[in-house]
């Protein structure tokens, strides 16, 4: 799969000859860790970005998971995960905002057993590893997302036009004109009580889970009222080796959106490693300054270019560090979003 390395982040730290002599005794702590921090929070805020490609999806957007419920949606998670064929591994983890943290931890005080798991939630207000299969982390970062803007209902207005369609693209009828689709909308299509629309299937059985598939649009869209294409992931393959769905939907199918029009609302994310990947190189070092070096860091690969150079005309000592990389979705279905 190719993935572009599109994503340049730098910091630039200018400091006088005279405050670089006498001022920076702890120059790790004071200076090199949080630029790094910034480093770091740029290539996660861009990796969470991927959640605009993840169509599975639980939860209530715009609704935080209460803690008498907080349980049931994260192993709903984990339910969309089996379906999609992920590991059953170490390597689920889960991300989520500070709210659904929050919701979470308290949905689980009453718990007696594993203590120790309880007795850390209890202590540091955070889960963990291993807490619902799960590996958890809380994360700022958690991404926003503006729903488009759409008239009518789910019930009445948008549907299939045309039956037997297949692949990346969808033809649909009902939009009013300036409607929108923004990419990262998530719906399914038809319902299972009228044999109409598309349900999931297993990756390796390819028979049907008895859950509606849900596609994402893949790029913002505009309609001018009439009959409408937009392009949806996963493609509509109903048979052979990348089967994604057990049928074709029917002309007529409702197209069911998880969100409210124009709705803003936060998701955390689900996911197995395999899901995503994240890919550095270390950036040319340059001659002629003071000094240049790159650093690695052994876990994340995550490659550090620092450089430092001496500006005559103010006398500073101006020192950039820099990280080249890029992020792509490889397995999107190993991957859900938790509406929060």
């Amino acid at each position: 799969v190719p993935i572009k390395m599109d994503r340049q982040v730098g910091v630039d730290l200018p400091f006088s000859s005279v405050e670089r002599t006498l001022s920076l005794d702890n120059y790790s702590d004071n200076v090199i860790k949080p630029a790094v921090a910034t480093i770091a929070n740029q290539i996660d805020y861009d990796g969470l970005q991927l959640y605009k490609e993840v169509y599975n999806l639980v939860g209530t957007p715009g609704t935080a998971p209460a803690s008498t419920s907080a349980n049931g949606i994260y192993l709903g998670a984990g339910v969309k995960l089996d379906d999609m064929g992920a590991p059953q591994d170490d390597q689920r983890y889960l991300v989520v905002t500070p709210n659904m943290q929050a919701s979470a931890v308290a949905a689980n005080f009453s718990l007696f057993n594993p203590s120790a798991a309880i007795s850390e939630s209890f202590r540091k207000g955070r889960f963990g590893r291993g807490v619902l299969g799960f590996d958890w982390f809380m994360d700022q970062n958690c991404p926003t997302h503006t729903e488009g803007t759409r008239t009518g209902t789910n019930a009445s207005s948008w549907s299939v036009s045309g039956a037997s369609q297949t692949g990346s693209s969808l033809l649909i009828t009902g939009l009013t004109s300036g409607d929108t689709l923004k990419k990262g909308d998530v719906f399914t299509l038809g319902t299972i009580a009228a044999a109409n629309g598309c349900q999931s299937v297993n990756p390796q059985s390819r028979q049907a889970t008895g859950a509606l598939q849900q596609f994402v649009v893949t790029a913002d869209f505009t309609s001018d009222g009439s009959t409408d294409t937009i392009q949806i992931d996963p493609p509509i393959t109903p048979s052979g080796q990348f089967q994604t769905v057990d049928q074709s939907p029917a002309a007529g199918a409702i197209l069911t959106f998880a969100s409210a029009s124009a709705l803003v609302a936060r998701y955390g994310m689900a996911f197995h490693r395999d899901a995503f990947t994240l890919v550095t190189a270390p950036l040319i070092l340059p001659k002629g300054v003071h000094e240049s070096y790159a650093a690695v860091d052994d876990d994340s690969g995550v490659s550090i270019r620092i450089v430092t150079f001496y500006d005559g005309d103010k006398d500073e000592m101006i020192t950039r560090m820099d990280a080249l990389y890029g992020w792509a979705a490889l397995r999107p279905e190993l991957a859900c979003r938790v509406g929060g």
